[in-house]
């Protein structure tokens, strides 16, 4: 630690120094001192595994570089500055208000039994390992509104279930692991989606398109390029529906259905300490229905937000004929998830009190929730912070400058893709991951585009598949690191041993991430995502099939 704050100071000192221009502006042409701030932040967070410290020396660089200040007035234009002006603003005031509010819903359902009474109301279909594990499959994708929530909420629930159906507990910890954090990239209302939002929101306005795209129909247009979200949720339904598996997973799944026992011999289950106590701690299952209501609720709310506030844009600019498409894009997304997530607590809230839950243990239940996501709102914030000060500086015009003539821009998708993969891989962070790479990869690809000469469509094309890529890599990181929080989590919710549950999950990661790369390739080339879509959905089942054995089970409860 002591060498790391000797790099730090270090760093500070001489920012300034190497910063070409001498009065206090930002310079007058870009130099590689502008890539200072997102370089700091990803070496930091290899070095350290701490991103909201990393992603703060980042900023604490920028400022730097931009005041021309010494370490300690630099320190606090980081804060009253970049920190300050990344709070201040009132769309990413909306956002946090919105991820926060959300987490306290999942807090409200969770601590009522109405999600348990969900997700036991669909247990009491499976009959059989392959049905129970196809269960947990379709449960993962049911809860979308957040990764941690699916996690807790699925591995706890089915694992007595799945350890009767004689279901290892490396593949229970796989199909918590790999439907919990593509669900949620995947959900158009979700606690990824309002971070998606905001990173992408800062970065649409430099862009130079022509209107700017709204930013909620921007995200909805990047979906069909989230490969390794789709591809990862179809090879998981292939291996439950079939009961097939390859590699490690099949020798567990062997295991478990010949002899019973659900943990290899020496196996250190990841269990006890506070997911026990939570664990117990759960509220009997309530009618399955107390956890849809409020669900569809947050759905509901905000489609019509999203409609009534896109025609009052519409009509207040003298507008008197527009289709659907037009009024979601004039509609104001942050103010619609902010007003659907807190409708939606009201109704959840209510429900629990006809349950006889005393009003403050519901209060309490929505502060904890809303507690859950304090480190991603924080995350966000400095993710914000540090691309005001990539602006500042005009790092995106530097990348550009010495990639010109030099990276085309249909690599854009793949590298983005590798990078975000590594990089998570190596800090265990999706959420850091793509608060680095967004705000540098996502103008780059728009001017890549532009000096290609690529048309308005294709130059958005690009970008949507370059933002999809970099999401989608940063879940592949993020499965296959062994210090992903996502992937202890599912661990500990299955009961797994940690290494044993990374081992298994791994090469169905490796799988999908092959067949991402090639296809964000051909992205890139012009081929379209209808095509390339269905193609490499082939190709996964086709090589799931030709790699995996069936395990014999035929276990009835």
């Amino acid at each position: 630690m002591l060498g790391l704050t000797t790099m730090v100071v270090g760093v500070l000192f001489f920012a300034p120094v190497l910063a070409e221009a001498p009065d206090g502006a930002s310079p007058e042409a870009p130099g590689f001192t502008t890539l200072l701030p997102p370089l700091v932040a990803i070496v930091f967070a290899l070095l350290t595994r701490q991103v909201l410290l990393s992603l703060f020396c980042g900023v604490w660089v920028g400022a730097a570089l931009v005041f021309e200040a010494n370490p300690f007035t630099s320190f606090l234009r980081a804060l009253d500055h970049y920190v300050l002006g990344a709070l201040a603003d009132k769309d990413h005031g909306s956002i946090l208000l919105f991820s926060l509010s959300l987490g306290g819903l999942v807090g409200i359902l969770t601590a009522s039994g109405a999600i348990r009474g969900v997700v036991e109301k669909l247990a009491e279909r499976a009959r059989s390992g392959r049905s129970g594990q196809t269960i947990t499959a379709v449960l993962g994708c049911l809860i979308f509104f957040d990764d941690y929530a699916n996690a807790l909420i699925v591995g706890n629930t089915m694992r007595p279930l799945s350890d009767r159906l004689r279901t290892s507990r490396e593949k229970l910890a796989f199909l918590v692991d790999a439907t919990a954090a593509p669900i949620a990239t995947l959900g158009i209302i979700s606690t990824w989606t309002a971070y998606q939002l905001g990173l992408v929101a800062e970065v649409l306005p430099g862009l130079d398109f022509d209107p700017a795209p709204a930013p909620y129909l921007f995200f909805l247009g990047a979906i069909p390029f989230s490969f390794y979200s789709l591809l990862m949720i179809l090879l998981v339904f292939s291996s439950a529906v079939s009961g097939r598996d390859f590699g490690p997973m099949h020798r567990a799944e062997s295991r478990a259905q010949r002899t019973g026992d659900v943990l290899r011999e020496g196996a250190q289950p990841l269990v006890g300490g506070e997911l026990e106590e939570l664990a117990t701690q759960q509220a009997k299952p309530a009618h399955w229905a107390l956890g849809v209501v409020p669900i569809v609720c947050v759905v509901l709310f905000t489609l019509i937000a999203l409609y009534r506030t896109g025609v009052d844009r519409l009509q207040a600019v003298g507008e008197v004929e527009y289709r659907l498409r037009d009024v979601i894009a004039a509609a104001d997304a942050f103010r619609s998830l902010l007003w659907a997530s807190f409708g939606a607590s009201i109704v959840a809230g209510v429900l629990a009190l006809s349950r006889r839950m005393a009003i403050s243990k519901v209060i309490e239940a929505w502060v904890s929730g809303a507690r859950s996501l304090v480190l991603a709102a924080m995350t966000l914030l400095l993710a914000w912070s540090i691309s005001a000060a990539c602006n500042e500086l005009r790092t995106g015009e530097y990348v550009l400058s010495i990639t010109r003539g030099e990276l085309p821009a249909h690599a854009i998708p793949a590298l983005s893709f590798l990078a975000a993969g590594l990089i998570a891989f190596a800090t265990g962070t999706s959420y850091g991951t793509m608060g680095i790479l967004v705000p540098v990869l996502l103008p780059l690809s728009g001017s890549l585009a532009a000096d290609a000469g690529l048309d308005a469509s294709l130059r958005l094309t690009l970008c949507q598949a370059t933002t999809a890529a970099i999401l989608g890599g940063a879940v592949f990181g993020d499965h296959c690191s062994p210090i992903s929080d996502t992937t202890v989590l599912s661990s500990m919710a299955a009961g797994s041993d940690h290494i044993d549950h990374v081992r298994t999950q791994l090469p169905y990661a490796l799988l999908i991430a092959a067949v991402c790369l090639p296809s964000y390739w051909a992205i890139g080339l012009g081929v379209n995502a209808l095509i390339v879509v269905p193609l490499a959905a082939v190709v996964v089942i086709a090589v799931f099939r030709g790699l995996s054995a069936r395990t014999d089970e035929s276990i009835d409860t």
